[in-house]
């Protein structure tokens, strides 16, 4: 009741329906990872080819100590996917009943095992023609990396436009962009 009279007066719902609940005292700790995991959502569905019939998130190091609001960020990861696939944005209720309605499986995972990180959220995202994989890594709250995408080593700030470019490195190719911008 308090929080529907907060939301009549103009302000925010702490909790939302039907979406996983955070407890308080985890709120801000998980904010930068579902900031992370939901760029790393959206870049991963637009570099890869086919339609996607799978996504897994997995938790690595202290992100696997998330306990359910692993759940949180996992929804955010598919909001970030669906995004890019819906004509209306996807919000972290619908998110995953989209991403089933599309034929999409979604499962996550936790190890202990970091690969050298402190934490690392990785998703695996499954088409019908490639598997892609991208890491992020939150090393403070205003810290955010994408630390891996497929398999090169990046230091990547997910903050506004990326151009990810496939290619053999020879002289010229990247120069060929600078045209474009």
């Amino acid at each position: 009741a308090e929080q529907c009279i907060e939301v009549l007066k103009g302000g925010s719902a702490d909790f939302v329906v039907n979406a996983p609940i955070v407890a308080p005292d985890m709120q801000e700790r998980i904010k930068p990872y579902a900031e992370i995991a939901q760029k790393m959502g959206k870049l991963i569905s637009q570099i890869v080819e086919g339609r996607i019939t799978s996504v897994e998130i997995e938790y690595a190091g202290k992100a696997a100590e998330f306990g359910n609001g692993s759940k949180y960020i996992t929804r955010v990861v598919v909001k970030g996917i669906m995004d890019t696939i819906l004509q209306t944005p996807a919000n972290i209720v619908n998110a995953e009943f989209a991403a089933t309605e599309h034929s999409i499986k979604i499962s996550e995972s936790i190890s202990p095992e970091a690969h050298g990180f402190a934490n690392l959220i990785t998703i695996t995202l499954k088409t019908d023609k490639m598997t892609e994989t991208i890491s992020g890594n939150v090393l403070a709250p205003d810290k955010v990396r994408i630390v891996k995408i497929g398999d090169y080593m990046t230091d990547l700030t997910p903050s506004g436009s990326v151009i990810v470019s496939y290619h053999h490195d020879k002289p010229g190719g990247i120069g060929a962009f600078g045209p474009l911008a």
